[in-house]
């Protein structure tokens, strides 16, 4: 998406976190033309071996989103080249649809897989990144209060709510936790590996919870509107 997006507000972004979150936005209202017509340009394939800059300059001339289109023709390509995260990250592969059961996997440039391989195990999370998260469930918080849309749906509402307030709970205390830590100023600040689990563990999420937490973050997220 970083280096396909064609479209003249998502593609100025700097952050690619941003990109890919006014993308969806973009598509689940239906206001990215490149990707209302991508339903059309599925039956002009792109034909022969298209790199990114022959799906950016066809994508432009025939106005589709070059990165759907990517997509969409690997599922009937010979040979797919990709980044190396996206074969070895199984969150990355389960989130493109990448199955590379029967198939020949080639890593060309091998010295860089070690690498590839720690960023997949790793993950960065910001004070922001948990700002967001408490700003994006005040918002459904305040539709799900309001009297107008809980109207004859009070006991759903009413475990809805109960649900979010959980969730707001954890992620409070979580923020308190992480605000806590004393960095140097102008310096980094080094912990061991278990240091996160102690963080989540105090914030009630453990290895014996942590599958129900996840269950309720996505009940969350389905209740956005």
């Amino acid at each position: 998406r970083e280096q396909l997006c064609i479209h003249p507000q998502v593609s100025k972004l700097q952050n690619n976190s941003d990109k890919v979150n006014l993308c969806r936005s973009k598509i689940k209202s239906r206001s990215c033309q490149y990707h209302n017509n991508l339903d059309k340009a599925k039956n002009k394939r792109v034909e022969g071996m298209a790199d990114i800059e022959d799906l950016v300059v066809r994508g432009l001339r025939g106005g589709f989103c070059p990165y759907f289109m990517a997509r969409e023709m690997k599922e009937v390509a010979d040979v797919v080249f990709m980044p190396y995260n996206y074969i070895l990250d199984p969150k990355l592969r389960k989130m493109n649809g990448v199955d590379i059961q029967n198939s020949i996997v080639i890593l060309d440039e091998g010295h860089n897989v070690e690498n590839t391989c720690e960023e997949a195990a790793s993950f960065e999370l910001s004070s922001l990144d948990i700002a967001s998260c408490l700003s994006d469930v005040d918002a459904i918080i305040k539709r799900r209060t309001d009297p107008q849309f809980a109207q004859n749906r009070e006991a759903e509402a009413a475990e809805e709510l109960k649900l979010l307030l959980g969730i707001k709970s954890i992620l409070l205390d979580f923020e308190s936790h992480m605000d806590s830590i004393s960095i140097p100023t102008n310096e980094g600040v080094t912990k061991p590996g278990d240091f996160i689990f102690l963080i989540f563990q105090r914030c009630g999420i453990r290895f014996d919870t942590v599958t129900s937490f996840l269950d309720k973050m996505e009940s969350a997220v389905a209740l956005q509107p």
